[in-house]
C-alpha cells in the first residue's frame, strides 16, 4: 500500500536523541514511572534544605524516554504515510490527521497458544508473559490518555483476531486504510 512499515526505528531515533544505547531506550518500552520510582529518585535527591548529595551517575528517566519517543512519533507522522507500531504511538498522535488507530487482539486461549509456538513455553510460561506484557501496556496507555488500554472507543477499528481469522482482519485493515488514502487524494 505504499506505507513505510516503522518498528524499531523509532528506538533507535530517541536513543540517538537521548545520546544513549538503544538498550537504554528499550528499557522503559511501554512503561510508564510508577510512584516509588519517582518517590525513590526525590529521596535520592534530597530535600532543598539537606545538604549536598552528589547527583546520581548520568542516565535517562522514563520521562526523557517516553519525550524523546513522541518527537520521533510525531516527525515520522508528520513526513509521511506509515504504519508506526506499538509505543503508545495511536495516542500520542491521536489529532494528528489521517490517523487509523487500530487494535487488533485475540482471546487469551489463543495468545497463549501463540506465545507458546512463538518463544517455545510452556502453557504456564506463556501465560505469565501475556499477563505481564498486558498489565505494562495497561499501564503505560493509562498514563498516556487516562483510559483503559482495552476500551474500544480509543480505536477506529478493534479486531479480534481468534474471532474473525487473520486473513478477515487483514482485509478489515487494508480497506480501511485503502478508503482513507483514496479519499485523500
Amino acid at each position: 500500500m505504499g506505507l513505510r512499515y516503522i518498528d524499531r526505528e523509532v528506538l533507535q531515533r530517541a536513543a540517538q536523541a537521548l545520546d544513549v544505547g538503544e538498550e537504554h531506550v528499550g528499557a522503559y518500552e511501554e512503561k510508564a514511572a510508577g510512584f516509588w520510582s519517582t518517590v525513590g529518585r526525590g529521596l535520592f535527591a534530597g530535600a532543598p534544605d539537606a545538604p549536598f548529595v552528589p547527583p546520581p551517575p548520568p542516565g535517562i528517566q522514563e520521562g526523557e524516554v517516553l519525550e524523546a519517543e513522541r518527537r520521533v512519533i510525531r516527525d515520522i507522522a508528520s513526513r509521511e504515510d506509515c504504519v508506526i507500531v506499538g509505543r503508545g504511538a495511536p495516542h500520542l498522535i491521536r489529532d494528528h490527521p489521517g490517523v487509523i488507530r487500530l487494535w487488533v487482539h485475540a482471546s487469551d486461549a489463543a495468545r497463549i497458544a501463540e506465545a507458546q509456538r512463538a518463544y517455545h513455553l510452556d502453557q504456564s510460561d506463556a501465560r505469565e508473559l501475556i499477563r505481564v506484557s498486558d498489565r505494562r501496556r495497561s499501564h503505560f496507555v493509562q498514563s498516556l490518555v487516562g483510559k483503559p488500554w482495552t476500551d474500544a472507543c480509543l480505536y477506529d477499528l478493534v479486531v479480534d483476531t481468534s474471532t474473525v481469522g487473520l486473513d478477515a482482519a487483514v482485509a478489515a485493515v487494508t480497506a480501511l486504510v485503502a478508503s482513507r488514502l483514496k479519499a485523500r487524494g
